[in-house]
């Protein structure tokens, strides 16, 4: 027949198809094209990743054991861009996904959905002439928020002097929201902003607007719309780059950076990864040469407010939540009619309960977390804060049946207790994930906060999701729990939280801490990122851990006897990788045992050449490795460049 071509299609699905399907159409069809196809009896989206002429593979075709299929009908012939496919395959091959499981992530149910509806509007996009100068590059732009937003201002009406689009990713719905109201100025009907709480219809209309337009754009959006084609996007942005909500917590684990980087490279475009406090490894890579640093990168924090770091070992009370020091600049605060955050990092009544008697921790009896104390309406009760499950107070000790229970530790509703006890006539707002179950919630609690002179707010970490202003006055009250947590990141991550939190009191900067020796104090209280990145990187380097080894962390779960002899046969067989298994951190979630492997592998190894494609069949000391992780079965967890090795 004429014209018959055959064609590869990556499904959309959430299943792990690592490889195209073929199928045939006598149709005009283009690479990018979205088409519908018949896949195991039902009808599903799919992108059209290569075209061949049905002559061209006679030999292929007859020696075949399976018939082709017809694509059902195709739906769009430019619904997403060349580049972006080959993104999402690179993508896919890093991270031991499928590519349309990375296609589906990053482009929204609302418009897979409508685009089968027709109602996308994918025929009349924009089609701009191409760039043609070779812009491909990293660069690292280090800058508090106000110097940085400026910056990015400047830029993005250089790019449309230019005739050039710009694509701006943030982590959170509240950052876009936030941040697109600062860059919007002055260039309104060009700027689209995206994210994933918009009704259907806005998002619809716009998509269309976005494509259609011949005007250069600003698309300001989170991850889950970096999918909109534009031929004339020559600048990626990736703000708060430091943000641990560009990797996904579910499949396709994928982090967004790594993402818009092969993307960046597939337009020729440029990627600039930006934020107050550059990841670790993103520092190390501007230093190194192999990301250029976009200005002069800030390794220092001066900020003209009272701080202190307060010893609580000389607390005369042995359980004192509040020092005298703290209530002091609460009672200021109140009188000088300012806000007042105070800080800590657990919500509850405390962090665990122990038994009196024998010392004993009461742990859920699904997962190996502590049980933390709640108040209700009701009564008081215990919860798990990983898998949610809740008993009464009135239990014994699992050890030695003792009754003496007693919270430890400080956390919100402690704090909150204390508070209100103390400064009677104040109004005490909390936030934390017990009272604020979506983003509306969390939002109108800040707001109310921020709109009552004379108030404190208790909060935990997820306050610098919604904080896009400075505080008057800022208290850290607990922050020595997370030392104890054996991952590579957490001195990062320490750093960056407490530096943020200073950065943005205007007034007054407290810590209370038993572990005031703790380098990461001195180096937060003198705005030090140089010295805190010069001993990190050292250590680094010292366990290999990144930016000087990638990780793959494989994960498996179930009862306990499967998953031993299951990770111990794996161990086995990936021996010359030279794993490392060992209990996950919390050894137990929701009565399913969980063992991790991890391996180390050097970053210019991986992904591994295939022997498929290696030309020259050189041999990579990884060169089975990718189809090892591939073969596995779905219930193994693969985390490339994983957030924490927990």
């Amino acid at each position: 027949m004429e014209n018959l071509k055959v064609v590869k299609v990556t499904p959309i699905t959430k299943s792990p198809f690592n490889e195209d399907l073929s199928y045939f159409t006598t149709k005009e069809v283009e690479i990018g094209a979205l088409v519908l196809i018949s896949l195991r009896k039902s009808d599903i989206l799919g992108v059209v990743t290569s075209i061949a002429q049905a002559d061209e593979l006679k030999s292929d075709l007859k020696s075949s054991d399976f018939g082709l299929k017809k694509i059902e009908r195709i739906i769009s012939n430019s619904a997403l861009s060349p580049a972006f496919i080959e993104a999402a395959r690179e993508s896919a091959q890093y991270f031991v996904t499928s590519p349309g499981q990375i296609i589906r992530y990053l482009t929204p149910k609302s418009i897979l959905d409508n685009w089968l509806k027709q109602e996308v509007d994918s025929t009349s996009i924009a089609r701009i002439t191409p760039i043609k100068t070779k812009r491909f590059e990293v660069t690292v732009l280090g800058m508090v928020d106000e110097e940085r937003y400026s910056f990015y201002r400047s830029l993005i009406r250089e790019e449309f002097a230019k005739k050039r689009s710009a694509l701006f990713v943030l982590p959170t719905i509240h950052d876009v929201e936030n941040c697109g109201e600062l860059l919007k100025k002055g260039i309104e009907k060009y700027t689209t902003i995206l994210h994933g709480r918009l009704p259907t219809k806005l998002i619809l209309e716009r998509w269309n607007s976005a494509i259609k337009e011949e005007h250069p754009v600003l698309i300001i959006t989170t991850p889950s719309f970096i999918s909109l084609p534009r031929d004339d996007l020559a600048t990626i942005i990736v703000d708060k780059e430091n943000s641990q909500f560009y990797k996904s917590m579910a499949r396709p684990y994928i982090d967004i950076r790594v993402f818009a980087e092969k993307l960046s490279k597939k337009l020729d475009a440029k990627l600039i990864l930006g934020d107050s406090i550059p990841r670790i490894e993103d520092i190390f890579r501007a230093e190194a040469g192999t990301f250029i640093p976009e200005a002069p990168l800030k390794y220092r924090f001066p900020k003209e407010v009272r701080q202190e770091l307060i010893d609580m070992r000389k607390m005369v009370e042995e359980n004192a939540i509040l020092c005298p020091k703290t209530k002091q600049a609460v009672k200021q605060a109140l009188e000088n009619k300012e806000q007042i955050l105070l800080v800590c990092t657990r919500k509850g009544l405390g962090t665990t309960t122990t038994c009196s008697d024998c010392g004993e921790i009461i742990l859920c009896a699904n997962c190996t977390l502590p049980m933390v104390l709640f108040r209700t309406k009701q009564e008081n009760i215990f919860a798990c804060n990983k898998c949610g499950a809740k008993s009464s107070t009135d239990i014994k000790c699992a050890k030695c049946s003792g009754w003496k229970l007693k919270a430890l530790g400080v956390a919100t509703e402690k704090i909150e207790e204390e508070v209100k006890s103390i400064f009677i006539a104040a109004k005490v707002f909390r936030l934390d994930s017990n009272v604020a179950k979506s983003y509306k919630q969390a939002s109108k609690i800040i707001d109310d906060f921020k709109s009552t002179p004379g108030s404190i707010l208790i909060a935990t970490e997820m306050i610098l999701n919604y904080l896009n202003s400075e505080i008057p006055n800022i208290a850290v009250i607990s922050i020595d729990t997370l030392f104890s947590i054996p991952d590579f990141r957490i001195s990062e991550n320490i750093f960056s939280f407490l530096t943020r939190l200073k950065l943005l009191s205007l007034n007054t900067f407290l810590i209370q801490t038993r572990k005031p020796d703790e380098k990461i104090f001195e180096h937060v209280m003198r705005g030090d990122l140089l010295e805190f990145y010069r001993n990190e990187i050292k250590e680094r380097k010292r366990f290999e851990f990144p930016p000087f080894k990638t990780l793959i962390k494989i994960t498996a779960e179930g009862p306990k006897d499967l998953v031993n002899k299951e990770m111990n046969q794996l161990e086995t067989f990936l021996k010359k990788y030279d794993p490392n298994k060992f209990n996950a951190f919390i050894e137990r979630i929701n009565n399913k045992d969980r063992i991790n492997i991890l391996l180390k592998i050097e970053p210019s190894q991986w992904p591994p050449k295939s022997s498929k494609t290696n030309e020259r069949n050189e041999e990579s000391p990884y060169s089975n490795l990718l189809e090892i992780l591939e073969s596995l079965p779905k219930r193994f967890v693969i985390k490339v460049e994983p957030e924490n090795i927990l």
